[in-house]
């Protein structure tokens, strides 16, 4: 879908189209994200747009998933009553909460840090625990057999290195060097349903009820390392993979929590290079701290 056919108007119509019974009253765009078209209808009711083939191809996935982890899930995911006949697209009610941001994460206290980290890991458990034929076969990330962090390693150094080398500095790019040649070669051995892109962006936290409300974006699921949706939480803290890892229990893996530091700086380098071509520099700068700490632990 061409970024010309993304105003409010023209995707509300897409709606009324579809769904005749709907009154849509008020709509918002949300111009956050880069994969999806994102309308508010009505304060109540959000409805996604995929606009790449892949993503309009993964879509029913999405709503595989979701619907197997729907009754399983100790916290709110989307409910998808609006599908698209052609399933095309699709909305859901509303999950009340604002994005966990690190920022956010941070003021909260260490009751509300821990029940937080204790939700999520119930969330993984649940989600985690699907079986794998809730995605078809071609949805498979297999780093176990290394294609995949090969392609991550590849990807460093053909398009990555060049855009973090004048920012990140000579030390940090040395030990991201070392560090891709050692992250090709990591194992794992029990692939699971995994989310994929377990940021800060699709965990929400309801302000008023002080603990985790919801996670969205089930766009990129797919049959890969458990440990992969463990990554980010290193950026709220060194404790806090762990702290998690405590209440998971999906399938005990003693070696997760550090294959997902792993993939966390995997992550982190690529989260960096987002920011500094979307001009998002204080993002950047912080990531990149939390970077460099981790690499000097590990490399």
């Amino acid at each position: 879908m061409s970024s010309s056919g993304e105003t409010a108007c023209n995707l509300a119509l897409r709606i009324r189209k579809e769904f005749p019974d709907l009154a849509v009253r008020t709509t918002r765009l949300i111009r956050k994200g880069d994969d999806h078209a994102i309308l508010v209808v009505n304060e109540r009711f959000l409805f996604r747009f995929p606009r790449y083939p892949l993503y309009r191809k993964a879509f029913p996935d999405e709503l595989s998933v979701t619907g197997s982890l729907a009754r399983k899930s100790p916290i709110a995911i989307p409910d998808y009553s609006f599908v698209a006949r052609d399933r095309s697209f699709g909305g859901y009610r509303l999950i009340p909460g604002k994005e966990l941001t690190v920022a956010r994460f941070n003021r909260l206290t260490s009751a509300e840090r821990d029940a937080a980290l204790k939700a999520l890991a119930g969330f993984l458990n649940a989600l985690h625990g699907l079986s794998r034929a809730a995605l078809p076969a071609y949805r498979a990330k297999e780093p176990w057999n290394g294609a995949d962090l090969r392609a991550h390693r590849d990807r460093y150094w053909n398009e990555q290195r060049s855009v973090l080398a004048p920012y990140a500095g000579k030390e940090t790019i040395r030990m991201l060097d070392r560090f891709y040649d050692s992250y090709s070669l990591l194992l794992c051995r029990h692939a699971a349903v995994i989310h994929g892109d377990l940021t800060d962006d699709h965990i929400l936290f309801d302000p008023v009820r002080r603990r985790v409300s919801g996670v969205i974006d089930f766009a990129d699921t797919a049959i890969g390392d458990p440990a992969q949706d463990f990554s980010f939480l290193w950026s709220y803290g060194d404790r806090a993979p762990a702290c998690a890892y405590a209440d998971y229990d999906a399938r005990r893996d003693s070696g997760l929590v550090e294959r997902s530091r792993q993939h966390y700086m995997r992550y982190a380098a690529h989260r960096i290079v987002y920011c500094l071509q979307h001009s998002r520099a204080q993002t950047a700068a912080s990531t990149l701290k939390r970077l460099r700490r981790q690499l000097k632990l590990v490399v």
